[in-house]
């Protein structure tokens, strides 16, 4: 008699465990797979939007923008914005669909051969291209809008966030790494995705921070939330996260002023890149602490043009009224290149006095259009609200 409820027991164990692993089986045998067809999309030199996009899957990453199919894609513009959403929405993967497969892989050969394979690679790779493809889109469009130019598409990059902001709680790294990467070239216009970012950059256990803080250093002061994260950020042992953490608040010029006294400490960080990204950001922030001044004034006083060049920058912050440090930074405006010219554009209406040696520049045989977005950024920053 006692034998029997146990025996009892077992059997109906055994028949819950074997309506799970059905269900289970059940589950990934009605989930359908991404469709491996794209749909054509717009046509550009007689070729689909699918058509390039095959043809951009094939081309080395670090030559994609110069390629034909980069090329194409920019030819396009925002027209082929919402072919470019339909391909990540139609490969998106959930953290469901992630798991499926490991289950799948798990379970004996016969039996996983009989299920469906859901590509996660290749729906992957899809939407890493789209991301990338949009970034390269985002960017012109960014430099369009900085050079007062049209775009040649009523469609704006703007139009794809809800993908992004899809792309970014990809439970594939790779995927919100791309899609980072990606807002990282739209600059300020990425704007509305900072809290998505901040969240990134602020988890300690996300691998994809330090790529999540670069592109909030990108946006700007639009991004000026992210301040506290990038400060903690900046205290990492890890120095590619100092590093990163350091650019991403000199982006946030003024913004940032907050982080300065950090920054300030930074100037003795053991690490040679830390030490000048340290000083740049400082710079940008338009603040110096005088905790910094002795450290300055010995790399003012050196014989490094470039410590020379952030170093008096820096004390100028400290000391407008200074005409010695002022007549440096402008005569090395002409020599170091866009780089410090960045610098002071992030500066704002701190920098506005070295506006006109910025326009005399712009208006030299050798300017290029990155400089005339400089003075531009510069004088609308400057201008009175």
């Amino acid at each position: 008699m006692g034998g029997e409820p146990l025996a009892k027991r077992k059997w109906v164990r055994r028949v819950v465990a074997a309506g799970i692993v059905l269900a289970l089986v059940a589950v990934i045998i009605a989930s359908r797979p991404s469709s491996s067809q794209l749909p054509p999309g717009p046509m550009y030199q007689g070729k689909s939007a699918a058509q390039w996009f095959a043809l951009a899957e094939k081309t080395p990453r670090f030559n994609f923008p110069a390629s034909e199919s980069g090329q194409a894609f920019l030819a396009l513009e925002g027209d082929v914005v919402p072919w470019l959403v339909l391909v990540i929405q139609e490969n998106s993967i959930s953290r469901f669909s992630v798991w499926r497969e490991k289950l799948r892989g798990s379970l004996p050969a016969p039996l996983a051969s009989l299920l469906p394979n859901f590509r996660l690679k290749e729906a992957s790779q899809r939407q890493e291209m789209a991301f990338q493809l949009l970034g390269l889109i985002g960017e012109a469009q960014y430099n369009k809008v900085m050079d007062g130019a049209p775009c040649s598409s009523r469609v704006f990059i703007t139009n794809a966030f809800p993908a992004f902001r899809q792309g970014l709680r990809s439970p594939v790294d790779s995927v919100v790494n791309t899609a980072l990467g990606a807002l990282t070239s739209l600059r300020f216009l990425a704007a509305p995705l900072a809290p998505e970012m901040v969240a990134i950059a602020a988890n300690p256990k996300n691998p994809d921070r330090t790529v999540a803080a670069e592109a909030l250093g990108s946006v700007g002061a639009a991004a000026s939330n992210a301040v506290p994260a990038l400060i903690k950020l900046a205290a990492s042992a890890d120095v590619i996260e100092r590093d990163t953490a350091f650019r991403a608040l000199g982006g946030m010029g003024p913004a940032a002023r907050a982080a300065a006294p950090i920054l300030a400490q930074a100037l003795a960080d053991p690490d040679h890149e830390c030490r000048k990204t340290a000083l740049r950001a400082l710079c940008q922030t338009g603040l110096t602490p005088d905790a910094a001044l002795a450290t300055l004034n010995t790399l003012w006083q050196g014989t490094n043009v470039w410590y020379r060049t952030y170093a008096g920058l820096a004390l100028w912050n400290h000391d407008r009224q200074n005409t010695e440090l002022f007549q440096a930074t402008a005569r090395a405006m002409h020599g170091d290149g866009i780089a410090l010219l960045s610098t002071l554009a992030t500066m704002g209406p701190d920098a506005a006095p070295f506006i006109p040696e910025l326009q005399a520049i712009a208006a030299s045989p050798e300017s290029n259009p990155g400089i005339r977005r400089v003075l531009r950024r510069l004088t609308n920053a400057a201008a009175p609200r």
